[in-house]
């Protein structure tokens, strides 16, 4: 009810939205007599941020490393 709330969609498309996450394996989900509770799947977001960094980790506007494209350049990094 929160997501449905927040994203002001209605059931039918959250659900539909919320088992597409969930075969992903980016959601998982426990379900409770009629209700459904989602959780983020922690090892899938690490695995996420792995590969995005990876991904971004040689461009010049990446803030993957934590610092902005200047500060590398001053230090000598592409």
């Amino acid at each position: 009810c929160k997501l449905q709330k927040a994203f002001a969609i209605t059931q039918p498309t959250l659900s539909h939205d919320m088992k597409v996450l969930v075969e992903s394996g980016l959601i998982i989900d426990r379900r409770d007599g009629k209700n459904i509770f989602y959780f983020l799947n922690p090892e899938a977001l690490k695995e996420f941020h792995t590969i995005m960094g990876e991904i971004f980790k040689n461009k010049l506007h990446c803030v993957c490393d934590g610092h902005d494209s200047h500060e590398r350049k001053a230090a000598g990094q592409p």
